[in-house]
């Protein structure tokens, strides 16, 4: 039997997209760059650059965790145009 790829459908100007799931991928600017599917979380990103206190996140293996991380250095290294089309791009994040 084969062996099903994960994949995820957008319609885009309505033509139907298909785009890899990143199963194993925690480089944020590979994922933006190459077109893999993303769930933006950069609202909760927001948050937590805004938070003057430090911020604890345990989340069990498997959740992200790296990815978030690698989100966050992105984001705090300026590199805006990884986020185009995000929330955080509508924002009034600097």
């Amino acid at each position: 039997m084969k062996k099903k790829r994960l994949v995820a459908s957008s319609v885009v100007k309505k033509e139907a997209a298909i785009r890899e799931l990143p199963l194993g991928l925690t480089d944020f600017a590979d994922i933006r760059q190459n077109g893999h599917y993303y769930a933006d979380k950069t609202e909760f990103l927001y948050e937590i650059a805004i938070r003057p206190d430090p911020f604890f996140l345990a989340r069990p293996q498997g959740f992200g965790k790296t990815l978030l991380v690698n989100t966050l250095e992105c984001l705090l290294r300026g590199q805006r145009e990884l986020f185009k089309a995000l929330w955080i791009d509508q924002s009034d994040y600097p």
